[in-house]
């Protein structure tokens, strides 16, 4: 399973889009709270949400051939990817640093983090159906 994971090209693009999501997601974030953006302090911030995402993302097929065909398919697999990492991202918060957060972080990140995975999924879902059709042309 993963050779075949890591052997498709929209795969990999999907993941490294994934990844960045999630970096700029807390990049945001910790600017927000003027917290500064050292590596160590992004690293430390986006490390629960990569797990967990890294935990759903397989579960959902979130890296299947399916989970691109249409912008509204590539949206509907990011939300429910995010309803299952969410919940993980916020346990591996809470062992990594020992806390879950105010219940205003948990609703900004969670509703922020989603609306950046569904558009970036959506967006890349929209390219992948435009480059697919147009090379059946």
């Amino acid at each position: 399973m993963l050779a075949r994971l890591f052997t498709n090209p929209h795969r990999i693009t999907l993941m490294i889009g994934d990844l960045i999501t999630l970096l700029l997601f807390t990049l945001f974030g910790r600017g927000a709270h003027t917290m500064g953006n050292t590596l160590s302090g992004v690293v430390d911030t986006a490390l629960p949400f990569v797990i967990g995402w890294a935990i759903a993302s397989p579960l959902t097929g979130a890296y299947s051939d399916r989970a691109t065909q249409s912008p509204t398919r590539g949206a509907g697999q990011a939300a429910l990817t995010w309803l299952l990492a969410l919940p993980l991202s916020l346990l591996a918060r809470r062992l990594l640093i020992g806390r879950f957060g105010h219940w205003t972080f948990l609703l900004v990140a969670s509703t922020i983090s989603l609306l950046m995975m569904v558009l970036w999924r959506a967006a890349f879902a929209w390219w992948q159906s435009r480059r697919t059709r147009n090379s059946l042309s």
